[in-house]
């Protein structure tokens, strides 16, 4: 595990004290309730964003208008996680050639994981930063390459 035993517990709780306040998981049910807006938009090389207003203290989630419906929700697990565990780093970017060895990209997706436990795969406390990284865009891939391949008109 790239985070200690300690940090991981710590998000994990955040994670389950988030689904019984309000009584989901599904992140953006939970923006609505922790009053985080969520837009799509198109973004040049990212997938997602997260920000928080210094004038307003407000948060946004911005997705990625070229995801379909599952990945914008691995996304917006993912920058929710960002805007719960890191509220003071400020904007947040999640992208397929990001930063991998970052352990805040790290905690993010362990958040997105443990929010939506059906994406976990088995043991993935043991992976690297690198191969969870990878697992999380072939989550975000694979939904909209299948739907690609199966409504595909030639």
């Amino acid at each position: 595990m790239e985070i200690t035993r300690e940090r991981y517990w710590e998000i994990r709780t955040i994670v389950e004290k988030i689904y019984k306040h309000c009584g989901t998981r599904d992140p953006f049910l939970i923006a609505e309730g922790l009053n985080i807006n969520c837009s799509t938009i198109s973004l040049s090389g990212a997938l997602g964003i997260s920000d928080i207003s210094k004038a307003t203290d407000k948060a946004t989630i911005y997705l990625s208008s070229n995801l379909d419906s599952y990945a914008k929700k691995i996304i917006c697990a993912h920058e929710l996680g960002h805007l719960l565990l890191h509220r003071d780093i400020g904007v947040n970017l999640f992208t397929s050639d990001g930063d991998k060895d970052d352990i805040i990209e790290y905690e993010a997706n362990v958040f997105a994981l443990e929010l939506m436990p059906h994406l976990k795969p088995f043991e993935f406390r043991k992976f690297t930063k690198e191969e969870l990284q990878t697992h999380m865009e072939k989550k975000i891939t694979s939904n909209t390459y299948a739907f690609q391949f199966y409504f595909r008109f030639d």
